[in-house]
């Protein structure tokens, strides 16, 4: 597809966030002053792709893969400022998955959600105009409070005031056409359809905590705990399904590979990573070797958007 510039340069200006004690931040805008980029910052850091992992069209706007957790860049888009990006009426759009979001209502006749947000100064409908700060970026919501702060933008069109709307934009290319600001890859489609099976351990292993248990300790982390048989330092661990790699910095239960198959809609979660070897985007193989683990690895498995227990998927036997 190609696409067209709406704007064929931009321009950095600099604003007073509207939350005391932050001091002033880069917006990135249009050239006619219009548009704003919803994260302030520098955008060099901050990473994003032409779909959302679920192949929406939405983005999730994240830092930078390369930075470590505890890098002053990724420090810095952890607490940046969410801003307007155009003029218009926002709104309150918190949600159970979406945590803390905001729905603005613009006045070009498009709708911009925002989601995961740590914090907002938006309690009843207010009016905006673009690259003012309407909140700080987070990790609130469902599930994404597992992952690092990152956030969850959508474009849409149709509906009425309030949360009916249709995100009918890819919000990727939305951003290249009004910032000429290109997305980080493509993701993948050639690849087979597959389901989750096996263990990520590639052979036997033993259940310390399970999917009750941990849905005890929390609702909405519907998982299962796993180590090998025999544990001897770091672990290999291996795909449970074909399909496309999202690695993220999960500060609950380390280091967190995502591996989806668009096809099947399935998604498998394994985190506690030390390292991982195949790249953001890639494509691996069932039974494809990931990285080593330190010894316990947390397992999940969305199917069709619902967490399941991994253990209809392989054998949990005590």
């Amino acid at each position: 597809m190609r696409l067209r510039l709406k704007h064929t340069a931009v321009a950095i200006v600099f604003l007073l966030t509207a939350v005391e004690g932050v001091r002033p931040d880069s917006v990135r805008t249009s050239t006619d002053g219009l548009y704003a980029f919803p994260i302030a910052g520098d955008i060099a850091t901050m990473r994003w792709t032409r779909y959302h992992w679920d192949g929406s069209n939405a983005v999730d706007i994240h830092a930078n893969p390369e930075y470590r957790i505890t890098a002053p860049e990724f420090l810095d888009f952890s607490t940046a400022s969410v801003v307007a990006v155009t003029s218009g009426v926002i709104r309150r759009a918190d949600n159970p998955r979406g945590g803390i979001a905001l729905i603005l209502t613009g006045d070009d006749g498009y709708r911009y959600y925002y989601a995961h947000l740590e914090s907002t100064r938006i309690a009843e409908p207010t009016r905006v105009e673009a690259g003012e700060v309407v909140g700080v970026i987070g990790m609130t919501g469902r599930w994404a409070r597992f992952l690092e702060p990152h956030l969850h933008f959508s474009v849409g069109t149709g509906g009425r005031d309030g949360l009916e709307w249709r995100p009918d934009v890819n919000a990727a290319e939305w951003i290249f056409e009004t910032f000429g600001l290109p997305w980080w890859y493509d993701a993948p489609r050639e690849y087979p359809t597959d389901t989750a099976a096996g263990s990520p351990f590639g052979g036997k292993h033993v259940v310390t905590a399970t999917w009750d248990e941990m849905r005890r300790r929390d609702p909405d982390i519907g998982s299962v705990e796993l180590t090998p048989e025999t544990l001897n330092g770091q672990v290999p661990v291996f795909s449970t399904l074909t399909g496309e790699v999202r690695v993220h910095r999960n500060p609950f239960f380390g280091t967190r590979v995502q591996i989806t198959n668009r096809h099947t809609n399935e998604t498998v979660v394994l985190s506690g990573f030390v390292w991982v070897l195949p790249d953001v985007g890639s494509v691996v193989r069932r039974g494809e070797f990931l990285g080593n683990a330190a010894g316990a690895v947390n397992y999940m498995i969305f199917r069709d958007d619902e967490l399941i227990d991994p253990c209809e998927t392989m054998q949990c036997a005590p």
